[in-house]
């Protein structure tokens, strides 16, 4: 069952904010405080949106690895299992099925994220096949970019002139994790963040802070590493422009969270477990 959650104002309250906004090379930089400035719950959260139907193949999903909305409020959501995008109307009404599993041109290994690009394109990131396909907002397929040996975790466009994405490189003894800023052939560029690995056999870290990232809505990039308390805004050209950081105590992961994670593993599985909680 796909969820649409509405987000609403839970009324104003007077404050004044107590941070900071220093230009440091160039780059601006916004420091809170530990303090949060509202003291009360600023925000509500009701469902809004249900898609999902028992016994009816349009309304049903396997294992969604991504979703995506056009400038129409359609609703696009990417099966990793079923291996296909079915699209949705802002009512949650079934309108197409995009794609198929298969090794043709078109066809879908495994849609690991997908994207609208410009209000006319989806942007499908083929992990399995190696592979870019883009489709119009119909379903037609348009043309597809294959990529080299490297492996892409999620995957995410600038308007078709640069790519971000998550590449795992295991490469002992300094196996990681590099969100990478690629050309428009998918080529790389720069290295935006680094997490470094175990190499194999590779153990389970639980409470382990993860790179994440996204496109804003003006084709800046979001990044995040939670080690600290730390979020950059790249410009659409791949400049540091801005970062918001905050003062924070880390939250030490307790024997408890500990114990209660164990439960959760085999036997004999070797874990790894970090000091603090992520930073957010």
């Amino acid at each position: 069952v796909l969820f649409h959650i509405h987000c609403s104002s839970s009324g104003s309250q007077k404050v004044k904010w107590k941070g900071k906004i220093e230009e440091v090379d160039g780059i601006q930089v916004v420091k809170n405080p530990k303090e949060p400035i509202y003291k009360a719950d600023v925000f509500s959260f009701e469902e809004d949106l249900r898609i999902g139907k028992e016994g009816d193949n349009k309304y049903m999903f396997s294992q969604i690895s991504d979703i995506a909305v056009d400038g129409q409020e359609n609703i696009y959501v990417a099966d990793y299992k079923e291996i296909n995008i079915k699209v949705y109307d802002k009512s949650g009404r079934y309108l197409r099925t995009i794609g198929k599993q298969g090794q043709g041109p078109g066809e879908i290994g495994r849609p690991y994220s997908i994207q609208v690009v410009n209000d006319r394109e989806l942007m499908v990131h083929d992990g399995k096949n190696r592979r870019v396909h883009y489709f119009s907002l119909e379903g037609e397929f348009l043309r597809d970019i294959k990529f080299g040996l490297l492996w892409h975790d999620k995957l995410y466009t600038v308007s078709n002139k640069y790519y971000y994405a998550m590449v795992w490189l295991r490469e002992p003894p300094n196996s990681r994790i590099e969100l990478m800023k690629l050309d428009a052939e998918l080529n790389k560029l720069e290295t935006i963040g680094i997490r470094q690995m175990y190499d194999r056999p590779q153990p389970i870290e639980l409470f382990r802070p993860d790179i994440s990232f996204k496109i804003m809505h003006n084709d800046c990039l979001l990044y995040g590493y939670p080690e600290d308390y730390e979020l950059q805004i790249f410009s659409p050209e791949g400049k540091l422009m801005k970062k918001i950081t905050r003062k924070y105590d880390p939250i030490p992961v307790s024997d408890e969270e500990r114990k209660g994670a164990e439960k959760d593993f085999e036997p004999g599985r070797k874990l790894v477990f970090m000091k603090h909680h992520p930073a957010y």
